[in-house]
Order: C-alpha cells, then structure tokens, then sequence
C-alpha cells in the first residue's frame, strides 16, 4: 500500500496516467487549455506539469508527461510567455 492508502503503487501511476491522458485531450490542438486566452485552470495544469517534469525530482509519472509531448509544448509555451526569465535558461519539451 502506498500513501494514497488502497492503492498499489502500481494503481496510483495508472490513475497518474489517466489524469495526464485527460489533461493532454483537455489541451487538444488549443495553445491555452480552455482556449485562446489562459486561465486559472490553465495555471494550475502548467504548474502540475511543470512540476512533473523538473528533472530535479524523481517521479516514476514524468515519463508519462514527456511522452505527451504536447504537454511538454504546452509548459515551455507557458514559461516564454509568462516566465521569460526561466524560459531562457530551462526548456522542457524534449
């Protein structure tokens, strides 16, 4: 059992990648995650996804983010347009 109580650790990464599945269906073709203009909800996926995918932390999901390289896209969007100063020195798409 993990944290998370009834789940294997197994069953918590698969529920990880449904949740990332979701977002990155949520994201679509669409350069902010609920359409032309970004949101709160937009803010708190980037900063879940940017999250994930610092390589400072090991986290068995991050491979399951870097494989949606929309996601990827969607952060270093996010980190140029509202974060010049870290875009500069850190991309995460691959």
């Amino acid at each position: 059992m993990t944290v998370l109580g009834r789940h294997s650790a197994q069953e918590v990464a698969q529920l990880a990648e449904r949740a990332i599945d979701a977002i990155a269906a949520t994201l679509g073709d669409k350069s902010h995650l609920m359409g032309a203009r970004a949101c709160g909800a937009g803010a708190t996926v980037f900063a879940i996804l940017l999250g994930r995918l610092n390589r400072t932390f090991e986290t068995p999901i991050r491979p399951t983010v870097e494989q949606r390289s929309k996601l990827a896209a969607y952060c270093d969007q996010m980190l140029r347009q509202y974060y010049r100063e870290f875009a500069e020195t850190r991309t995460v798409a691959a």
